[in-house]
């Protein structure tokens, strides 16, 4: 079944537009900070995504008209933090 009316390329490939400008932007960040150790690079995920992305999920799962299960939720704010993660380690240790 197609999600939203989408066929599952158009959804992958707007995901990978989605994933390819978060990392964008957070290459400026890196920059931006002076980024230059893990230590650093995780400590700005962490404040990024729990004081930018998880409000965002979180108001999504509060807002939404269909229920969904907590643990829904949990795996969609994980996904998110271990792809920051991901995305951060590679800009820090390429930069």
């Amino acid at each position: 079944a197609d999600h939203k009316g989408m066929s599952p390329t158009k959804a992958m490939t707007l995901s990978a537009i989605g994933a390819f400008l978060m990392s964008y932007v957070m290459a400026h960040f890196v920059d931006l900070l002076d980024i230059t150790n893990l230590t650093m690079a995780y400590q700005f995920v962490f404040w990024a995504w729990l004081g930018l992305v998880a409000p965002v999920v979180a108001n999504e799962y509060i807002f939404s008209f269909k229920s969904k299960p907590l643990k829904l939720f949990i795996l969609t704010q994980g996904n998110v933090l271990i792809s920051m993660l991901v995305m951060v380690t590679i800009l820090t240790l390429w930069n």
